[in-house]
């Protein structure tokens, strides 16, 4: 329901009872005397549309009485302006009388306004003017609706808003139910208070003469012959009759079909009976409602056919009553009802009146869920209510519930506003500040409301600890004042005990509530007395490992600290002969908690094996400390700095017998035959054997051995013995290649010696190039320091030369007086060089002629290149001249060539017009020669058993018409050699045709077993020359595994298949 205060305020009231103010600007509404906000009506569609319509007094420019419309949010929070306004300019004079207005929206859909005549002499009789009639219009133009009796004299073909006039201050508006007839209450001056039968065009006959003199009739039928008679007249006195609507359903019994008048003079409600055609039979005077309520203003049926009735009768006294017919189906019970905290009786008992006895029971609204009704009509709460926790929707403790019950053919329900307050006071309790054991714990408790004679409230005294206060029930006397306060006493002992606390907590009784979130306090308790002291607990842990010669230091610490210095017991102990002094020894502990231990040891020339020193904690015997069960000892390596004695070579004879047993132990296999070989003759050159095909292996070599595995060491040794000390062996320099780079930048290689030299060595090297990038070569000198790696750096030129990829390559070469060996597997180094300049503009026209797509016109003014292709091919190209031109056809190739020239297109056989098959590896094959307009074949054919070699065809002169179509590279892999752990896996990509441009090509790598190759995605750059190769490292580790293997796949990627 919305309803409006005259003096501005527009109010929703929801189906439980509550109310929600509208939130809405009525800037410039007039209210002054019986004008303000006057009316209101809601549009048939407001579900959709949402709007709905005021008519109130209003000061803009002027003062006049203005319809005006507006739209409403979802939630009925929010109203906002649409048309300011939808109908203007009806006159009054600001002294607010007979400004009278009344909206209602008829059932033809248009919009009926009544207005005053605004204490105007002539406005009721001016069907120009809009004040003193009876209005019609659109509600969403404002316009006349379009069978208004009178037209716009400014514009005939539109109706005037006016549908009938001669009216003083018609109040009420009413539309009989079944029929077209529209009825209006009107006041008359002191006398003659009207109801009228509304005819389009009617003239009701008010006309008081100037300035304003009303001792006229209501009705002049002496000045207006043709003016409308009323249906009814109040005579004298004048009883102010104000709203109107005729009562329709049968609820009403009698009364359905009868015009229900409210009347503010009298304080009453009148009901009429008319005839069909409006003769008046009857007025009846409701009982129930005169004089109870004071002046009755509006009236309107409500979707439950209620009537609803506005009382006018100021200073905040107002009501809205809902009346019903004596056949109405209602409930009988209270709509406000005062409820008690933590209440338990039920709210309320609801009759239903003319509902069978079939009725059921429902709740709905905003707090329905907390409330239960019986079958009997008996409203409760499921739980007690508190004020402290409100569980309503607006946590106010107003609840709002709208009871429903339900027969088979009617419904009643009855909207019901619960307030709980509390009826005794609520006791709560708080703490006050921690305290000290002997101290007093202090809680104060608050009483609300206050009672109004002393109050006994029961607390429960509880304790954590044992502070000496007195626990159980007591009982707190609360004064009228509302607040009081509890003291605990507690006891200072000497007994040091962990800290605790007094909790007060508030018991049940009579005569009071208690408190739901404050009915329990706790005042924390602080232990004062000292600990006993604790005996340390001490632990002990060791250093950094040492070397002979150096001290072994130990750090002992104590928790807690000692209070005064304490004596600690160690024991030493060494595994090995280290100099120090084992036993028993005593160790201060300070107050600090911390110390150091430190052992010394005396660095000796005696090789010994490796060893330690122990530090462990003794107990004491008086119990001054106890010994970490963690940390009771610890252990610091001693490394010996001795080298060993030299082998005796009479240890030959056992380590011949050993290297015999290594050779024997490993399987005759093809991946052990090389280490078996090196055991059989190490065998040999120690124990002497001869007639066997192997020479005896030699100190030297057996010193390379042992650089990768120490289990030589001993041998070699044996072997110097025996053939004395070899001389220094030759550092073997190798060469790697760094990352791949474009022209401009540096190509790095990295050269190795091993073993290292021991002393810087010069190294030869030759650089050469593939292409040309501005690379220094020829012979160059790079020192290898002792460290035994250095690199090589070559500097290349980015110019603006378009060219292909290529290379510089580093290879080693041997030293004259032969200080250094190459290696035999990385004595030289390749790093591809990427060029990065554009490549001329292809001319289209060769290039499709050589791509086999069909046929092209053009002329002679350059050459091109076809793709390099592998394997045995032969492919035919097409082309066309328009003219005699020379041509000149070129067919390259490792492998032999057959070039045929032919005339027509796609002419794979037939007589040839020239052929030159030179044969021959190595041997190219050409054409030159002057040709006639026409069409012609070029069949190229390479061929060889191997049937595999790339060649490449080049033809002079052919220029399209049209460009070639985009030719993706195919890439390919292959396999390299096999190898073995520790060398490199080489695989070589291939792009068919060669990429214009530098392509980066996705491969992944997998290994079976472990080599400890990087597997995963790699990314390899394919240059312009259309090959690259993938190298992936393997380890040479000292694990004996199954063979295995590494796999490269070329994965998918952008710009090639």
């Amino acid at each position: 329901m919305l309803f409006t205060e005259r003096g501005g305020s527009l109010h929703a009231r929801f189906p439980d009872g509550r109310l929600q103010t509208i939130n809405v600007n009525f800037s410039g509404l007039h209210s002054s005397f019986s004008v303000g906000l006057m009316s209101l009506a809601i549009d048939p569609d407001f579900n959709n549309n949402r709007r709905f319509y005021t008519c109130q007094a209003q000061t803009t420019n002027r003062i006049e009485i203005q319809v005006i419309s507006w739209t409403m949010d979802s939630t009925y929070s929010n109203a906002t302006r649409v048309d300011d306004p939808l109908v203007g300019s009806i006159d009054f004079k600001n002294n607010g009388w007979h400004g009278g207005c009344r909206i209602r929206f008829g059932p033809d859909g248009y919009l009926w306004i009544t207005t005053g005549d605004g204490s105007i002499a002539g406005t009721a009789q001016d069907i120009n003017s809009l004040a003193g009639k009876i209005l019609r219009v659109n509600a969403q133009t404002g316009e006349g609706a379009p069978d208004n009796p009178f037209s716009d004299p400014e514009n005939p073909s539109q109706k005037t808003p006016v549908y009938s006039y001669g009216h003083r201050n018609p109040q009420g508006l009413a539309f009989r139910p079944n029929t077209k007839q529209v009825w209006v209450v009107g006041h008359g001056p002191d006398y003659d208070d009207e109801i009228n039968l509304i005819v389009p065009g009617g003239n009701y006959g008010w006309n008081p003469t100037p300035p304003y003199n009303e001792n006229v009739p209501m009705t002049n039928l002496e000045a207006f012959p043709n003016a409308i008679a009323p249906k009814w007249q109040s005579g004298f006195p004048a009883i102010a009759p104000s709203g109107a609507v005729f009562l329709d359903g049968q609820s009403w019994g009698a009364w359905n079909g009868r015009l229900a008048v409210t009347v503010l003079k009298q304080k009453y409600l009148k009901i009429f009976e008319f005839t069909k055609d409006g003769t008046f039979i009857s007025e009846t005077t409701a009982p129930e409602l005169d004089q109870h309520y004071g002046r009755l203003r509006s009236s309107t049926l409500g979707p439950d056919d209620a009537l609803y009735i506005t009382t006018s009768n100021g200073s905040g006294n107002d009501k809205i009553l809902q009346v019903f017919g004596p056949a109405a189906a209602r409930l009988e019970g209270p709509n406000t009802v005062s409820y008690d905290h933590l209440g338990t009786d039920p709210v309320a008992t609801f009759t239903p009146h003319n509902l069978d006895a079939s009725v059921t029971w429902t709740l709905s609204g905003q707090d329905a869920t907390n409330f239960d009704i019986s079958a009997a009509g008996v409203l409760s709460f499921r739980a007690s209510p508190r004020v402290d926790t409100p569980a309503d929707a607006d946590a106010d403790n107003i609840y709002h519930v709208l009871v429903i019950a339900n027969d088979d053919s009617s419904t009643a329900n009855l909207a019901v506003q619960i307030s709980v307050a509390r009826s005794m006071p609520d006791i709560s309790i708080t703490a006050g500040n921690e305290i000290t054991e002997g101290e007093n714990a202090v809680f104060t408790l608050t009483a609300s409301p206050t009672p109004t004679q002393p109050l006994p409230i029961n607390i429960t005294i509880t304790q954590q600890g044992d502070f000496g206060a007195t626990t159980g029930p007591q009982t707190v006397t609360m004064p009228t004042s509302g607040t009081t306060t509890l003291t605990i006493t507690t006891t200072n002992d000497d007994e040091d005990e962990t800290n605790g606390s007094i909790t007060a907590t508030i018991t049940s009784s009579s005569g009071y509530t208690i408190s739901y979130t404050q009915n329990t306090a706790n005042v924390s308790v602080a232990d004062n007395d000292n600990p006993p002291p604790t005996t340390p607990d001490i632990s002990i842990t060791a250093g950094n490992e040492i070397t002979e010669g150096e001290n072994a230091v130990f750090t002992l610490t104590a928790s807690p600290t000692p209070t005064q210095p304490l004596p600690i017991n160690i024991t030493i102990t060494q595994q090995g002969d280290f100099g120090a002094t084992t036993g028993p020894q005593t160790v201060t502990m300070p107050t600090s908690g911390t110390t150091t231990l430190t052992i010394t040891t005396t660095n000796d020339d005696e090789d010994e094996t490796n060893g330690s020193i122990t530090a462990t904690i003794t107990s004491s015997s008086g119990n001054e400390y106890t010994v970490s069960s963690t940390n009771s000892s610890a252990n610091i390596n001693v490394s010996d700095n001795d080298n060993p004695p030299p082998a005796d070579c009479g240890s030959a004879e056992t380590l011949a017998t050993k290297a015999r047993a290594n050779h024997d132990a490993l399987p005759n296999t093809t991946a052990n035959k090389k280490e078996r070989n090196n055991w059989w003759r190490a065998w040999i050159a120690l124990s002497g054997t001869t007639g066997t095909y192997n020479t005896p292996l030699t100190a030297a070599e057996a010193q390379k051995l042992e650089s990768n595995d120490s289990r030589w060491t001993p041998f070699r040794q044996a072997l110097e013995c025996l053939n004395g000390t070899p001389p220094p062996t030759t550092p073997d320099i190798s060469i790697t290649a760094g990352n791949e780079i474009t022209e401009g930048e540096n190509a790095v290689f990295t050269l190795t010696a091993s073993p290292t030299p021991t002393q810087p060595l010069p190294i030869n090297i030759t650089i050469t190039q593939q292409g040309d990038f501005g690379a220094t070569t020829g012979p160059q000198t790079v020192t290898m320091p002792t460290s035994g790696t250095t690199t090589l750096t070559i500097t290349t030129t980015n110019d603006d030369e378009d060219e292909t990829n290529g290379s510089i390559t580093a290879t080693i070469t041997s030293s004259s007086g032969n200080e250094y060996t190459v290696s035999s597997t990385n004595s030289s180094a390749n790093i591809n060089v990427a060029d990065n300049d554009n490549p001329p503009v292809p001319d289209n026209g060769c290039t499709k002629a050589l791509a086999n797509s069909g046929t092209v016109q053009g002329r002679w003014e350059s050459s091109c290149r076809s793709v390099t292709r592998s394997g045995r091919y032969a492919r035919f190209f097409t082309f066309s001249l328009d003219s005699q031109a020379s041509v000149r056809i070129d067919l390259e190739s490792s492998q032999d060539t057959y070039l045929y020239l032919r005339r027509g297109l796609n002419q794979r056989s037939g007589s040839d017009i020239a052929r030159d098959d030179d044969s021959g590896q190595g041997r190219n094959s050409r054409i030159a020669r002057t040709l006639s307009a026409g069409d012609y074949t070029i069949e190229a054919t390479t061929y060889s058993i191997r049937r595999s070699g790339p060649f490449t065809l080049k033809i002079a002169g052919v220029l399209a018409q049209n460009p070639p179509p985009i030719v993706v590279p195919e890439i390919s892999i292959t396999a390299g050699s096999d190898i073995t752990e520790g060398g490199d896996a080489s695989f070589t990509v291939s792009a068919n045709p060669s990429p214009t441009q530098p392509l980066q090509v996705n491969v992944t790598i997998t290994q079976t077993g472990n080599y400890g190759a990087t597997t995963g995605s790699h990314t390899v750059t394919m240059p312009t020359s259309g090959t690259a190769t993938v190298t992936i490292n393997t380890a040479d580790d000292d694990e004996d595994e199954t063979n295995g293997s590494i796999t490269a796949t070329i994965t998918s990627g952008s710009g090639y298949t």
